[in-house]
């Protein structure tokens, strides 16, 4: 996230992270001990030291990605609007 926020401070972008959420797609992946070992240290993820809020779907160019990645909302609105 560092990254990002120096890409911010050199393209003068202020970037508001009470409205920035995170998703973690695939989650049920399997991973093995090692990796899910890795995973243990992390800490929330911080955008200009304020967390990022996770969230189980997000709307993203008119389209609601969700976290099991079934798509069901979009798919639902877009028959809904074909009828």
């Amino acid at each position: 996230m560092e990254i990002v926020e120096l890409f911010g401070i050199d393209s003068e972008i202020k970037y508001k992270p009470d409205k920035t959420t995170i998703t973690i797609f695939n989650g049920n992946a399997y991973r093995n001990d090692k990796e899910k070992r890795l995973d243990l240290w992390q800490e929330d993820i911080k955008l200009n030291n304020q967390s990022i809020k996770e969230v189980e779907s997000m709307k993203y160019l008119g389209v609601v990605m969700e976290k099991t990645d079934k798509n069901k909302k979009t798919l639902t609105s877009r028959r809904k609007l074909s009828l």
